[in-house]
């Protein structure tokens, strides 16, 4: 078989494009007054029939580095809740913006008064003081233990800001616009198929080529 520059070409090309599907990131998100909310899971231990084993890690990023609406003017980041079908036997923050020790770790959901411990199902972190600054990038990774049910593959995500007002010469906190409350979507991928010997043969066979032609490349 003859190969032009341009069969060899699309041949690196797919197989290229193969390699890399099995390392596609899946991810989902929502974006609400100009703040994009985004979640995506990865298994930790055993995700199988018996949920109490079942450990995954939630990477929660919050990009609110431009912010409209009636968050227009936030100042502060103060408070986030995530709520999920299964009930948890154990909630680790393993990341987040000033430090895991900046957050305080309350069992229930979020209020206009911050984390209160109402509410069934959710885990929520209350930022001690004033939490952390916005606009920015946030980002929080969670480790969590099912204590029964499955985890849902869209869990619900809570978030207070809170704008800093200040008044004959006297500074407070209060909450601005919205307690956005809100499932964020996310479809974990299908385990990726079992190729064919055929697939492996052009994968090698394009990687080839692209190796070949590097070297045909160089300088002498």
């Amino acid at each position: 078989m003859t190969f032009t520059k341009q069969s060899l070409a699309r041949l690196a090309a797919t197989a290229l494009a193969l390699s890399s599907l099995a390392f596609a990131p899946a991810h989902a998100s929502v974006t609400f007054q100009g703040v994009v909310f985004s979640t995506s899971y990865s298994p930790l231990g055993d995700i199988d029939s018996n949920p109490t084993t079942d450990s995954i890690r939630l990477t929660l990023g919050i990009n609110a580095t431009t912010m409209t609406g009636d968050w227009t003017g936030a100042d502060f980041l103060n408070a986030v809740a995530v709520k999920d079908a299964s009930s948890f036997s154990k909630v680790s923050l393993v990341s987040a913006p000033g430090g895991t020790g900046l957050w305080k770790e309350v069992t229930g959901g979020l209020s206009a008064s911050g984390c209160d411990g109402s509410g069934a199902g959710y885990f929520c972190y209350d930022g001690a003081g004033n939490g952390v600054a916005v606009p920015a990038n946030l980002t929080f990774v969670f480790d969590l233990t099912a204590a029964h049910g499955a985890f849902q593959t869209a869990p619900t995500i809570k978030v207070e800001f809170l704008d800093n007002i200040c008044k004959k010469g006297k500074c407070s906190e209060q909450k601005i616009g919205s307690l956005f409350s809100r499932e964020v979507a996310y479809n974990p991928p299908p385990p990726p198929p079992v190729p064919e010997p055929e697939t492996y043969a052009l994968m090698l066979a394009g990687l080839g080529v692209v190796f070949m032609l590097s070297r045909r490349r160089r300088p002498d």
